[in-house]
């Protein structure tokens, strides 16, 4: 009779500490010594008389199950913005997209310490373009501009220093839009929106030569 083979004996199961000293590396087994050398760790500090460290369970974040935050309430009522026409242009932004109403007070700040000083319908550019009428070709919209950037800058006081030479550079774009004898060439125009850019009223010297 042939001897029968000894039966070969079985592995522990997969994430167990029998089979991680067996030499399984894989993760289950990993894990579960990990496991059991911190419960041999909290014993041995419970047994003397020392805290014991409280661990709480990891949860993974997914992207696709955190609950979408709700929209800023709108606010009840409109603010008053004190007649200030980029704080009230800001705060209508906000109040639309319900946004906070302190938010607009520092963004105006913010804007005007950038050097923002555009007069939003300033009573001199209203007046300029309630007079001029639809232009009906490049040259003469380009013109128009010319008149509304300079009322612009007759609106805003820290402009005062300027007054005289804007003025007179409007009425030499006004003179060339209406045709009128009192100048308002090319050339005068141009010298005009010059004098306006030199930084104040003072005449510009001329060479005689």
């Amino acid at each position: 009779m042939t001897a029968e083979k000894p039966a070969k004996p079985r592995m522990p199961r997969h994430g167990t500490v029998r089979r991680y000293k067996a030499g399984c590396r894989c993760e289950p087994c990993k894990t579960a010594n990990t496991d059991a050398r911190r419960r041999e760790r909290d014993a041995a500090r419970a047994a003397a008389g020392e805290p014991v460290p409280t661990r709480r369970k990891r949860v993974p974040t997914n992207p696709q199950t955190e609950p979408t935050p709700a929209p800023p309430a709108r606010p009840a009522f409109r603010h008053e913005s004190n007649g200030d026409a980029l704080l009230s242009i800001i705060e209508d932004a906000l109040f639309d997209a319900g946004g906070g109403l302190v938010a607009a007070k520092v963004a105006a700040d913010r804007l005007r310490a950038a050097g923002f000083r555009q007069f939003v319908d300033g009573p001199i550019e209203a007046a300029a373009r309630e007079a001029l009428t639809d232009p009906a070709d490049a040259a003469t919209r380009m013109r128009h501009e010319l008149v509304y950037r300079g009322a612009r800058a007759l609106d805003d006081p820290d402009n005062a220093r300027f007054y005289k030479s804007t003025v007179e550079a409007m009425r030499q774009v006004l003179a060339d839009l209406s045709g009128g004898d009192e100048g308002g060439g090319s050339g005068d125009i141009v010298e005009a929106i010059r004098a306006a850019a030199r930084g104040g009223d003072a005449a510009e010297v001329v060479d005689p030569a």
